[in-house]
């Protein structure tokens, strides 16, 4: 999410201060854009406008509790996001229950490794593996987020996120192999690791 402009932010001062007129104004630099970060969460229109309006609304009340007037957007996108997994959770018809044993939650990275190997050790490509966790640490689901060729496999944090979103899964571990049989980290895991633990810090994952 983009910095505001210098225009936005003494806008956003002049809220504060009482002028509760520009509040449309503020608003109209950002609403396109949280309506599509909405949208794609729930991918349903109607939906999409009740949950914007309703950010709008928190943005309206609780503003004053920004304190770094620069991060106006980060700060807006976020509450967006926490809105659609509350929409999510108080509307969604499907229970996710785990496939594997309740009693036995995942302590550490052995434990998702005995599950995943299963899985990857014959694949002759890198794979892309999302597990899904609840708070107890308990698998809800395991993904395939995206499928390379031999060395390297392209994945994108937001695909990354909205999955762990659309389920409410407050925990994720990311996994892949590689097929070369070294389990050497690449520069290019590291880096994209580092972005998805940033932007999960930003949604609260």
């Amino acid at each position: 999410m983009s910095q505001i402009t210098n225009e936005q932010e003494k806008l956003i001062d002049e809220f504060k201060s009482g002028n509760k007129d520009v509040f449309p104004l503020i608003i109209d630099n950002i609403k396109n854009s949280l309506y599509k970060t909405i949208y794609a969460i729930l991918e349903n229109r109607e939906n999409t406008i009740e949950v914007l309006d309703e950010v709008i609304y928190i943005a309206y009340t609780q503003m004053q509790k920004l304190k770094h007037n620069e991060f106006f957007n980060t700060w807006i996108t976020r509450i967006a996001i926490n809105e659609c997994r509350d929409f999510i959770k108080k509307n969604s018809k499907i229970t996710y229950i785990s496939e594997y044993d309740e009693s036995a939650s995942i302590k550490n990275t052995d434990d998702i490794a005995k599950i995943l190997i299963e899985e990857l050790k014959y694949e002759k490509r890198e794979i892309v593996k999302l597990v899904l966790l609840n708070t107890k640490n308990i698998i809800l689901k395991i993904i395939d987020i995206s499928f390379g060729g031999t060395s390297s496999a392209f994945v994108e944090p937001k695909d990354i996120l909205l999955e762990a979103i659309k389920i409410g899964a407050p925990k994720i571990i990311i996994a892949h192999n590689h097929p070369s049989g070294d389990p050497t980290p690449s520069l290019a895991d590291f880096e994209i690791t580092n972005r998805i633990e940033k932007a999960g810090q930003i949604m609260g994952i």
